[in-house]
């Protein structure tokens, strides 16, 4: 029987600043997302987005190897689905609010 990883974010207080940073610019290229307790489903377009997402859940799977990351295209859209355990839901808006923080709103 295997043991389940910590249900924490595992950042140094200095390395938050450039990961919020990194959600942000990614979060200029989101389309739509779509939160349902521990899953998350987002929506990007843009040349060479995908790439960047595969950076992101990179660094993020190293700090937070609990949540769950599945990247796949649809059409010129790349969607990233995130799961956390349902104790890890909390951390899952989190991150998704970095990525929503760089949405523009219509005037």
């Amino acid at each position: 029987m295997g043991t389940s990883p910590a249900i924490a974010c595992g950042l140094a207080p200095e390395e938050l600043p450039p990961r919020l940073s990194q959600a942000r610019r990614l979060g200029t290229s989101l389309r739509d997302v779509h939160v349902d307790g521990s899953h998350a489903s987002l929506r990007f377009d843009g040349p060479g987005i995908r790439a960047q997402i595969e950076r992101f859940v990179s660094a993020e799977s190293t700090c937070c190897p609990f949540f769950k990351f599945e990247i796949r295209p649809e059409g010129t859209t790349t969607i990233l689905s995130i799961e956390a355990p349902d104790e890890g839901a909390p951390l899952l808006r989190g991150l998704v609010a970095g990525f929503v923080s760089a949405w523009e709103l219509p005037s």
